[in-house]
């Protein structure tokens, strides 16, 4: 039995709502994952292990979903996108670098880089 006219511009309308409805969800459902997963760095260069014959090495990176990052204590800045860009003195033998970031939740994470300096 064919519908009416009037029946499937009704079935059309709902299929809209319910197509928009179903965009909201997902996109909510995708935006949420960055509350789940919590915060995280990473550290672009120098690679862990590696050997400098600098008295400095400029460390860099990326925190995501941080409110708060340090760098062996001392609390370091991020741009909008969460890279940053650190100097720090390297002594000869082992140097154990610690960063540490914490969202909003005060959920916290922590890398640590090691750096030998043959100075």
């Amino acid at each position: 039995m064919p519908l009416s006219r009037t029946t499937n511009r009704r079935l059309l309308k709902l299929l809209i709502v319910i197509i928009f409805f179903g965009i909201i969800i997902a996109y909510a459902i995708s935006r949420s994952f960055n509350y789940v997963s919590g915060p995280e760095i990473k550290i672009f260069e120098p690679i862990n292990g590696s050997t400098t014959t600098s008295p400095t090495v400029t460390i860099q990176g990326q925190a995501l979903r941080v409110n708060k990052i340090t760098l062996n204590g001392k609390p370091i800045s991020i741009d909008e996108k969460g890279y940053w860009k650190e100097s720090i003195i390297i002594f000869q033998g082992l140097n154990k670098i610690t960063l540490y970031a914490e969202d909003q939740f005060g959920r916290n994470t922590k890398e640590e880089l090691d750096l030998v300096g043959e100075i």
